[in-house]
């Protein structure tokens, strides 16, 4: 008799752990990806103020200004697995893969699965990949800019790097 960590191993536990990856991994990358696009915005919002004055003009951005993207982009993702847990969350479902004569399961795996996954899946790739597409253009511009700000290059790796 082993020990078993009430709550963990059992069915309640398991499907809590399925829906707790969507909404980690979502969550991690809004927050990681705001990063990199709010500094290549503020870069661009920076060099654009300058090139209309052809001279260096102190602007200020507001850290409100930089994390409004940030905001939007997490309150979708926020929004659309709210709606996937109420609805339609996902449930460990285990699946025998081979069977003795006897037809007991010899070799089983265990998988995340929910009615509507697909729809919850496509929704939140639509969302981040369309920020991925706006981070890359913003990222895209910082690369006409001078060795000034040289870390305007890795900015955009970094960003294209996460398709």
């Amino acid at each position: 008799s082993g020990l078993r960590l009430k709550g963990l191993t059992d069915q309640k536990g398991a499907d809590a752990a399925c829906m707790a990856f969507p909404w980690l991994l979502t969550n991690g990358f809004s927050l990681t990806f705001s990063a990199l696009f709010a500094k290549a915005c503020r870069i661009n919002k920076k060099m654009k103020s300058a090139n209309r004055f052809q001279r260096v003009k102190r602007v200020k951005i507001a850290a409100v200004d930089i994390m409004k993207p940030m905001t939007v982009l997490l309150m979708l993702n926020i929004i659309v697995l709210i709606v996937w847990t109420v609805i339609d969350p996902l449930q460990r479902k285990t699946v025998a893969v081979d069977q003795d004569a006897f037809l007991r399961d010899i070799e089983t795996y265990c998988a995340c699965t929910s009615k509507h996954m697909t729809i919850f899946h496509a929704s939140l790739y639509v969302i981040n990949l369309g920020s991925l597409i706006v981070a890359s253009i913003q990222a895209q511009k910082t690369l006409k800019i001078s060795t000034e700000l040289q870390e305007s290059r890795y900015i955009f790796l970094a960003i294209i790097f996460l398709f």
